[in-house]
């Protein structure tokens, strides 16, 4: 009977927990729309605590190690009798085989399988909203389209049919906090994934066959340098040239930023700025309108800290310099007017600047109070309509909600992010995008990626294209034991 009434107690107290989770979400709901929000630092602090040992240290090996003690524990199949059955589909990427200290990427699938035994785990959703996307890549030519997205708690997930499907052969990825990606203007076959968001990374991760298999790039490997790799770019004129805007911490502690430089491929880095207690937050080659390309002719780049500061360089990052005009602030994001590159936007602190001279100096283009909607150091994203020079006044900015501007951000309008979830991180055009016949523009945030095909009508309609894009954060769980007969 004691054993009855034991089992009892742990069904009451899971129940108990899953009622305050449902309170609790509603609570937060209910702030959001008070305008209170949520405190991202506060939450990162926590899901630090679930992470970090009892030192206050996260192990850099912990998933590799966790695994080498899993392949070393014995399977006892009759234990898991119950959810034997063979009708269970095997989960791809369920077995990591043999685990190497030496092979830090991705942890290559075992070619022995053990017949008759399938995964026991089974993904039960959710299956209508993704988790927090921070970097969208579209391959250029691929229709329908083939789209990799870096997820900060999921790794690299593809689709190659605009969204109905994805796959992700991350799961054994060495780290899969996923914070940005870059891919090979020359070669859409060569990624680059950069890991580190609120919790540490570790390293750069490449591949060359459109992501089927990742590797580590060894000199970012189990580097304090490359424990947060926030924004990452490729040279549109040489494919070589590499720049990555990276920090020694998270973006609400107080680490130095630096910015590293590969002409290689990134076989080898170079750090080319250092800038003390300033994360380095964005950076940008210039976009190349040039056709042919001429790959020995310098080009400009843009970055810019999470501390407020903005920094360009004319000799394809081997040298930078302070912009000027922009005020201490926060974060800031940075981007470019492709059909104009004179012209540079930075949204910071709620308010929006431009330059007029590739990034040199910038002025403020709005009137007080700040025009964005909910711009924060959490929430900042930019998107310029790359069309015919005219539009280089044409913005969308994101922070908790979506807005938009036609006039370079004297004026802005309404709300259009009806249809997404809250707190926008990146936003990309569709490669056929022309502004007319094509207006595809698709946006990351805290609830995954979303799509428009209307982006500058009055009305503007997103799509969620989350359907089994299984990168939710979970914040903890609940096992629930069969009641022992008394």
């Amino acid at each position: 009977m004691k054993t009855g009434l034991k089992y009892l107690a742990i069904v009451a107290l899971a129940i108990a927990a899953l009622t305050w989770f449902s309170i609790n979400v509603s609570s937060t709901e209910e702030e959001e729309e008070a305008g209170i929000g949520e405190n991202p630092s506060a939450r990162d602090a926590f899901r630090r605590l679930q992470l970090q040992d009892e030192n206050g240290q996260i192990p850099p090996n912990a998933l590799i190690d966790a695994y080498k003690q899993k392949e070393d524990m014995p399977f006892l199949p009759e234990a898991w009798s119950e959810f034997m059955q063979s009708s269970v589909p095997a989960l791809q990427g369920s077995n990591p085989g043999d685990l190497k200290e030496s092979e830090p990427g991705v942890l290559q699938a075992s070619e022995e399988e053990v017949p008759g035994i399938p995964n026991p785990w089974v993904s039960i959703g959710p299956g209508n909203i993704g988790g927090r996307i921070r970097s969208i890549i579209i391959h250029p030519t691929a229709i329908p389209r083939t789209i990799w997205v870096g997820a900060v708690s999921g790794g690299v997930w593809k689709t190659t049919d605009d969204g109905a499907s994805w796959n992700t052969t991350t799961d054994f990825l060495a780290n899969l906090g996923v914070h940005c990606m870059a891919i090979d203007p020359a070669n859409p076959d060569i990624l680059y994934a950069g890991t580190g968001e609120a919790f540490r990374g570790n390293g750069i991760f490449k591949t060359t066959d459109g992501g089927n298999t990742w590797t580590r790039l060894n000199s970012t490997a189990n580097n304090p340098d490359f424990h947060w790799v926030n924004r990452l770019a490729v040279s549109p004129r040489n494919s070589q040239f590499l720049l990555a805007a990276t920090a020694t911490s998270g973006p609400y502690d107080h680490g130095s930023g630096k910015i590293f430089r590969s002409t290689d491929g990134g076989v080898n880095w170079s750090s080319t700025l250092t800038v003390t207690n300033a994360q380095m937050a964005d950076i940008r080659f210039k976009p190349s309108n040039a056709a042919p390309e001429v790959p020995d002719v310098a080009i400009t780049c843009i970055a810019s800290s999470y501390q407020g500061g903005i920094y360009y360089s004319t000799d394809d990052g081997v040298t930078w310099i302070a912009a000027s005009g922009l005020p201490p602030s926060f974060r800031v994001e940075l981007a470019y007017s492709r059909s104009n590159t004179a012209t540079v936007y930075a949204s910071t602190d709620g308010r929006l600047y431009r330059s007029n001279n590739g990034g040199s100096s910038f002025a403020s283009t709005g009137s007080s109070p700040p025009p964005l909607p909910g711009t924060n150091p959490y929430a900042n994203a930019l998107w310029v309509d790359p069309t015919v020079q005219a539009n280089s006044n044409t913005l969308i900015a994101g922070g908790i909600f979506l807005s938009r501007t036609t006039n370079g951000g004297a004026n802005w309008g309404g709300d259009v992010s009806s249809g997404t979830h809250l707190d926008h991180h990146v936003i990309v055009e569709d490669p056929g995008y022309n502004g007319t016949s094509n207006q595809t523009v698709y946006g990351g945030n805290d609830g995954g990626i979303y799509k428009t095909i209307n982006v500058l009508d009055p009305s503007v309609g997103w799509t969620s294209l989350n359907h089994n894009l299984g990168i939710t954060q979970f914040y903890g769980a609940a096992s629930m034991s069969p009641v022992a007969e008394s």
